[in-house]
C-alpha cells in the first residue's frame, strides 16, 4: 500500500509513502494462516488507534482499521468467516465481566499486544437464534458496525466465528456501567444528569447518521471510561440486534420494558424510527435525576404496559421544572411529537 504506482493498492495522498506499509501473509504450524502488516513510512501507520513503529509488523484480525492518513483509512477483512481456533490464538480470556440471555462477556488480552478488551461470547449452543442468520451474514453486518467511530459508542475491534460460538472483540471500559453507578448514589446531581444526557445524545446522533437505531438504551448498557465518573460514557450492545436476529432482540426488549417505547410494545404494522431511542433516553434521564423509574410495576398508578402506553409520568413537586420540561418531550407518546436528538443537545438545560 503506498503512493507509488508499483503498489498493489495506490493511495494518492501527499502525506502517503512511496512505500508506506505492506500485508503478508504467515502460515502457522496448524496449517492456518494470519496476515501482518509491516510499516515503512515516514508519517506512520495506525492500526487499532496504535502506532506500528517503522520497519516493525503487526498481526490483523477480522474488522482491524488501519490509518494511513487523516483522510486514508480502511477496515481488514479476512476472505471468510470461518476463523476456526483463530481467537484462543489471538486472545486469553480472563474475568467475566457480565452474563445476559444472548452472551457472557469477559476481559481478554491480545497475545501479541497485551492490549486489554472486552470480548463478547454468544453461545451458539443449546440457543437456536443463530438460525436465521448466516456466518457470513452475521460477520458483514458486523464489520459495518465497526466503522462507526465515536468519543461516546464503545468501538468493536474483531469477529471471529467458531463452531460453538461467537466472539465480539470490543474496547474495555474500565468503570463500569451507569446503573451500578446510580445505584451506589441513588441519585445523580444535575451537572452529572446533564452530562450523562448530552454524551447519550452525541452517540445516538452518531448512531442515527449511520442509520442505527440502537433500542435498548438502559443505565446497563451505557458504559463508564473511568471508575467513580459520568464526565465520559459510551453506549454499548448497539450491535445485538444485527448478531442474535431481529426476532430474538424484540421478544428480549419486551421482556424488561420499563425502557421500551410504547411502538416497541404494541408494533403493529408501523416500523421503529429513531425516535424509540430518545423515549428510552427520557427514562434514564429521569432515573438519573430521581433515583426510580417513571414507569414500573412498583406504581400504583395502572399496570406497567398501561403507563408506557399513555405517558403516565408523575414528577416530584419540588423538581426543577426545566428538566422536567425536557425529559416530558422525550416520552411522547407519539413518536412524531418526541423531541429530536439534535434538539435535546441544543435545549437551555
Amino acid at each position: 500500500i503506498g503512493r507509488h504506482n508499483s503498489c498493489d493498492f495506490v493511495v494518492n495522498s501527499p502525506s502517503v509513502s512511496n512505500m508506506h506499509c505492506c500485508l503478508e501473509p504467515v502460515s502457522t504450524s496448524a496449517g492456518h494462516f494470519f496476515v501482518v502488516l509491516k510499516d515503512h513510512s515516514a508519517n506512520g501507520t495506525i492500526v487499532d488507534g496504535h502506532k506500528v513503529p517503522r520497519e516493525s509488523w503487526i498481526r490483523l484480525f477480522s474488522g482491524s482499521c488501519i490509518r494511513i492518513s487523516k483522510s486514508d483509512e480502511f477496515i481488514f477483512n479476512y476472505p471468510s468467516a470461518d476463523t476456526n481456533g483463530a481467537f484462543k490464538a489471538n486472545f486469553a480470556l480472563a474475568a467475566t465481566l457480565g452474563s445476559g440471555t444472548h452472551a457472557e462477556v469477559k476481559t481478554a488480552v491480545c497475545r501479541t499486544t497485551l492490549q486489554p478488551y472486552a470480548v463478547k461470547i454468544f453461545h451458539k449452543r443449546p440457543v437456536n437464534q443463530f438460525k436465521a442468520k448466516s456466518s457470513i451474514d452475521v460477520m458483514n453486518e458486523v464489520h459495518d458496525l465497526a466503522v462507526v467511530k465515536h468519543r461516546n459508542i464503545l468501538r468493536i475491534f474483531s469477529y471471529f466465528e467458531e463452531p460453538e460460538d461467537r466472539f465480539l472483540v470490543l474496547e474495555l471500559a474500565a468503570g463500569g456501567d451507569l446503573f451500578e453507578y446510580i445505584t451506589a448514589k441513588k441519585t445523580l446531581s444535575e451537572k452529572e444528569t446533564r452530562a450523562v444526557l448530552f454524551q447519550i445524545a452525541a452517540g445516538l446522533q452518531c448512531l442515527h447518521s449511520h442509520k442505527i437505531i440502537h433500542r435498548d438504551i438502559k443505565p446497563e448498557n451505557i458504559l463508564l471510561m473511568k471508575p467513580g465518573s459520568v464526565t465520559h460514557i459510551k453506549l454499548a450492545d448497539f450491535e445485538m440486534a444485527k448478531i442474535i436476529g431481529e426476532k430474538s432482540f424484540t421478544t428480549t426488549l419486551c421482556g424488561t420494558p420499563s425502557y421500551v417505547a410504547p411502538e416497541i410494545i404494541d408494533p403493529g404494522d408501523r416500523k421503529y424510527s429513531y425516535q424509540v431511542d430518545i423515549w428510552s433516553t427520557g427514562v434514564v434521564t429521569y432515573l438519573c435525576l430521581f433515583g426510580h423509574l417513571p414507569f414500573s410495576e412498583n406504581n400504583n398508578i395502572a399496570p406497567l404496559a398501561h403507563q408506557i402506553r399513555n405517558g403516565l409520568v408523575v414528577f416530584p413537586e419540588k423538581a426543577n421544572s426545566v428538566p422536567c420540561s425536557l425529559i416530558s418531550s422525550m416520552l411522547k407518546v407519539d413518536p412524531k411529537s418526541r423531541i429530536t436528538v439534535e434538539k435535546i443537545m441544543q435545549h437551555v438545560w
